[in-house]
């Protein structure tokens, strides 16, 4: 079973982007004693090269579930700050995030996308402009769309942005479902009394 998550800095200082990294390198190594698979789909760069603000972790294997159930939330890394000598504080923290349902990626129909890719755009020298990496998915039902260029490979950032898009649908459930709540309370305010379309 295939399961995302986000490990994530958060609003946090750039000591909890070095701690990011080492709570995926944690993760990893206990994740490879279990026989659990873990590719990184995402990393976004933080203040220094050994550390990221965020990074989206793809695992895959028997016992994912009950694995992250010993992971999710909020995660303490003990250690000394590497940019502040000096500093007294040694507890940071990350959150670490369980991301689109794999059941709910499977459930989207082909028919139902229009993928298009182009050549990235922004910081990355010549080679972000060489090939067609960017890749954007249009839901067509829904109109909701995600763009996604931050890797170089074009199958990473179509996998991302299918991953991203279950992320936007699902939000956009969220709301409709709100929406449908309220349109029902208001038909409890709106009922006429006495001009009955059936009596029983």
């Amino acid at each position: 079973m295939k399961k995302t998550i986000l490990i994530t800095s958060g609003n946090g200082p750039e000591e909890c982007e070095f701690a990011v990294i080492e709570v995926l390198r944690r993760l990893t190594r206990e994740a490879g004693k279990s026989r659990i698979v873990t590719i990184i789909l995402e990393k976004v760069a933080g203040c220094h090269p050994e550390g990221a603000r965020s990074v989206i972790v793809e695992l895959d294997g028997q016992g994912v579930e009950p694995f992250l159930k010993t992971w999710l939330g909020t995660v303490q890394w003990r250690g000394q700050s590497r940019y502040r000598p000096g500093h007294k504080r040694k507890n940071w923290f990350v959150g670490v995030f369980l991301l689109a349902d794999e059941k709910r990626l499977g459930e989207l129909r082909d028919c139902d996308l229009t993928i298009t890719t182009k050549k990235s755009s922004g910081p990355g020298g010549q080679h972000v402009n060489k090939t067609e990496s960017c890749v954007r998915i249009t839901h067509k039902p829904t109109d909701i769309f995600v763009e996604v260029q931050s890797e170089r490979s074009q199958h990473l950032n179509r996998k991302l942005a299918k991953i991203k898009l279950i992320m936007k649908l699902n939000d956009f459930d969220r709301k409709q479902m709100q929406s449908n709540r309220k349109d029902v309370w208001k038909q409890h305010h709106q009922l006429e009394r006495g001009n009955s379309v059936r009596v029983i």
